[in-house]
């Protein structure tokens, strides 16, 4: 109980309304989330929470993502620092030491991964996590465009993620053009089937502008 409330603090100024109270009764009224969201305690918004969650998201893509950008991913530099594991150099190329901005940046291999992907600006890896925030936050075109190119990212990271884990745990590897057939696929399927593009000169633009890029 202790830890969960170290984690999960409630707001010492919150305000209950009649309808928030339970009198032991079922009651239609009563819902919990209305009682979680009153007593809860909230931080301030983060800058980059309109870029981790965005139209185009996929679940389990942006979690992903929001793990790297709390720098919750337990790469091997963060297992050396646990004591874990002496050995931090990067499975894919060697040379470097295995952390988020190596892994999902500067490695040669997720490099040449998202150039497979696509050549156009959409592909275009951030040269830093607070570089790529700003430019996407003063991002002034198509907001399809800024979607788009966050859901290339997050779904490269994930499965250079899983990469890395299929070659840590079980010996087992792909080369990056077949990561990046892999992610174009994903992609492909995603921008098909949003909601979000149930017109179809929407659809259509979506499309054109990943086409474009391929």
């Amino acid at each position: 109980m202790l830890v969960w409330r170290q984690n999960f603090p409630l707001s010492h100024h919150y305000n209950l309304q009649k309808q928030d109270h339970w009198d032991g009764k079922p009651s239609k009224a009563l819902k919990v989330s209305n009682i979680w969201h009153t007593i809860r305690h909230r931080e301030a918004p983060v800058t980059w929470a309109s870029i981790v969650w965005h139209r185009l998201q996929v679940p389990r893509f942006s979690c992903h993502h929001w793990l790297i950008m709390h720098g919750r991913v337990h790469t091997l530099s963060k297992l050396r620092q646990f004591g874990i594991t002496n050995n931090a150099s990067c499975y894919f190329c060697i040379n470097g030491i295995e952390t988020s901005h190596h892994l999902f940046l500067e490695c040669p291999f997720t490099q040449q991964m998202f150039k497979h992907i696509n050549t156009g600006k959409c592909s275009s890896l951030p040269v830093g996590w607070a570089d790529w925030r700003i430019e996407l936050n003063n991002f002034s075109g198509q907001e399809i465009f800024k979607s788009i190119r966050v859901l290339i990212f997050q779904v490269g990271a994930y499965q250079i993620w899983r990469e890395r884990n299929n070659r840590y745990h079980r010996g087992e590897s792909l080369l990056p053009l077949k990561l990046a057939v892999m992610c174009s696929k994903i992609i492909t399927s995603r921008l098909s089937s949003s909601k979000w593009f149930a017109k179809e000169s929407i659809k259509h633009t979506a499309l054109g502008i990943w086409s474009n890029n391929s």
